[in-house]
């Protein structure tokens, strides 16, 4: 794997053990894209959705092969 794509799962795996539970985590990304009213996690959010967004295009690219 690539250097960037082994960082960002380690950050989706950080924020996972740091904050709990990924459905929770993953309702509240939805919810903050929908409203944007409520920004008190906002690193929490960004660095899962890129990490999620980097595994989900490392594993496209690996069936792809």
């Amino acid at each position: 794997m690539e250097l960037y794509t082994i960082l960002f799962l380690c950050t989706v795996f950080a924020t996972i053990i740091l904050y709990g539970d990924i459905n929770e985590i993953l309702l509240d990304i939805f919810n903050w894209l929908q409203k944007k009213t409520n920004l008190r996690y906002d690193l929490k959010r960004i660095s899962l959705l890129v990490g999620v967004i980097a595994a989900l295009v490392t594993l496209l690219q690996r069936s792809w092969k």
